[in-house]
């Protein structure tokens, strides 16, 4: 009887030992799921910022291609290109 005692109580603190382990081992998967998912938020939100700026960009080259060739038009050609203009760089069209 007193073997058996003496075998249960050394085996409790292996099963508590292996206990901890799967639980460090289950946090470990915790974390990493977790900051895989903030590198990929991350990811998305640098790929969203340069795509918003690339377009800004864009827009900006654009205007002042339509700046330098208003000067070549008349007045009603120039107030259509300023009107287009002032569309194109409001910030609904910046969004999209």
């Amino acid at each position: 009887m007193m073997k058996n005692a003496i075998k249960t109580l050394a085996i409790i603190p292996l099963l508590v030992g292996l206990g901890v382990s799967t639980s460090a081992a289950a946090q470990d998967q915790e974390i990493l799921t977790s900051i895989d998912k903030a590198i990929a938020a991350q990811g998305q939100q640098v790929t969203e910022s340069i795509a918003i700026e690339l377009k800004k960009s864009y827009l900006a080259d654009i205007a002042l291609m339509a700046k330098m060739a208003a000067t070549q038009w008349n007045d009603k050609e120039q107030v259509i290109a300023k009107s287009n203009l002032i569309k194109t760089n409001s910030p609904t069209e910046l969004n999209k």
